[in-house]
């Protein structure tokens, strides 16, 4: 799954403030590269992140589905000649003709 900048900037967050308080680090680090990223929270979980080791689940909301509208036919029978046709049958649906 690939995530958006702002995903990824919330995970980091919220696994940089879990180490913070005290968690467990989910990756094997030896004392080199702890001092090398100085013990830096954001860093650690920069890379638990970019190894893809920790346990979040992101949940996206989706825009509401649209309301279809839908046209109405219209029927005509025994139209004379003299009548506009054209007049009846590019009448504009109105909410009324829609929710039937």
């Amino acid at each position: 799954m690939k995530y958006t900048k702002y995903e990824i900037a919330r995970l980091i967050g919220a696994r940089a403030l879990q180490l913070s308080m005290g968690a467990p680090l989910l990756l094997k680090l030896n004392e080199q590269e702890l001092e090398a990223m100085k013990y830096d929270v954001v860093a650690i979980a920069t890379k638990e992140v970019e190894a893809d080791v920790i346990s979040f689940t992101i949940k996206r909301s989706m825009p509401q589905p649209a309301v279809p509208q839908v046209r109405k036919k219209i029927l005509i029978e025994n139209v004379d000649a003299s009548e506009n046709v054209a007049a009846t049958v590019s009448r504009i649906p109105t909410e009324d003709d829609l929710s039937e």
